[in-house]
């Protein structure tokens, strides 16, 4: 199991190059992931950098919110009619103007199948999604 933030994410925070939502122009976006086709590193930095391993369509996260402990939080959300290569997990960018697609936070909790056309719900049990 792989959870982490990608450092680049954590220094443009810091840069104050993200707004307080970190919801920034067009949002956050999620892409389902095949690790057998792309192996994701806290190395990368950019969409382009592990578009390769993307199956599918990305979603765009709908109410991010940031609490005052640091708690990220956005709705549960479905990718719609999913199909292709195996997903093992779920990388998030950041859709930014002064930071194009730059990746969030990689996990591959709980993700290890074959997508067959049907949609496919991302359930979040924790009180948030990652903590800062």
């Amino acid at each position: 199991m792989a959870r982490f933030m990608f450092p680049r994410f954590k220094a443009e925070l810091l840069r104050k190059t993200i707004d307080v939502t970190l919801a920034g122009e067009t949002g956050i976006k999620a892409y389902a992931f095949d690790t057998g086709t792309y192996a994701i590193t806290s190395v990368d930095q950019f969409y382009s950098d592990v578009s390769t391993g993307v199956v599918g369509a990305g979603v765009t996260m709908t109410n991010v919110t940031v609490s005052d402990d640091g708690e990220v939080d956005w709705d549960d959300f479905t990718f719609p009619s999913l199909s292709g290569a195996t997903v093992e997990g779920i990388v998030y960018t950041l859709q930014h103007t002064a930071l194009s697609q730059d990746l969030l936070v990689y996990y591959d909790d709980d993700a290890n199948f074959t997508p067959v056309g049907e949609n496919v719900n991302v359930t979040f049990t924790g009180a948030y999604v990652f903590k800062l």
